[in-house]
């Protein structure tokens, strides 16, 4: 079975402030408790694991398959987090401000990239007074994502080793969404418009003498 080596790693925090950084106007500036709360970097879950996976020599096969199957390495990461949070907002008469929150379901449970928030929940704020939205009331989708390599080093002389070397990043090819769209008088209010890269491959030959 070889031999593995592993680290693991869960984060759970919070980033909580009045403004995500240097410089952002908020909207309510004589109430810095109306600006306080997730800010958008903000992950409250985060988990990291790595691995590497050594594969048996094969001492006891014929030398063929010893050096073509055996000694193999398998490396990986593997990476879970949780999503951003979001502040929805609206066109009012006098400009856009922060949404009004109706009350009910954020998101829908059945979300998809073209429904992900309850559209009922939400409405523009009359012109007389700030939106009721909490901060960071609109939860994104989270992140997955898994790398692997797969590695193997060939003897070919005693002065020289070929080394083959096969990553691949978002291995599984997972769709990762992201770009909500959190203005409520938009069309697209609730929708996905992009994504993290999908899978990606690389290969490389090295020689060492």
């Amino acid at each position: 079975m070889g031999s593995v080596t592993f680290t693991a790693n869960h984060t759970f925090s919070k980033a909580l402030g009045d403004s995500s950084a240097q410089g952002n106007n908020p909207e309510n500036y004589l109430d810095r408790y109306h600006n306080y709360g997730p800010l958008s970097f903000d992950r409250r879950h985060a988990f990291v694991a790595t691995y590497v996976w050594y594969l048996p020599h094969l001492n006891d096969w014929n030398v063929v398959a010893r050096n073509i199957l055996g000694a193999w390495q398998l490396n990986g990461i593997i990476r879970l987090q949780t999503g951003q949070y979001y502040t929805p907002t609206a066109n009012t008469t006098i400009g856009g401000r922060r949404a009004d929150y109706l009350g009910g379901q954020v998101l829908n449970d059945n979300r998809t990239i073209n429904n992900w928030i309850n559209l009922a929940a939400f409405g523009p704020a009359p012109n007389n007074r700030f939106g009721n939205s909490p901060v960071g009331i609109v939860e994104a989708p989270g992140l997955q994502s898994y790398d692997l390599s797969i590695a193997k080093n060939f003897k070919i002389q005693e002065r020289f080793t070929l080394k083959f070397q096969t990553d691949f990043f978002n291995a599984f090819n997972v769709a990762n969404f992201t770009g909500l769209n959190v203005n409520f008088s938009d069309k697209a209010f609730g929708t996905l418009s992009s994504a993290y890269p999908p899978r990606n491959l690389q290969m490389q030959l090295k020689l060492s003498f």
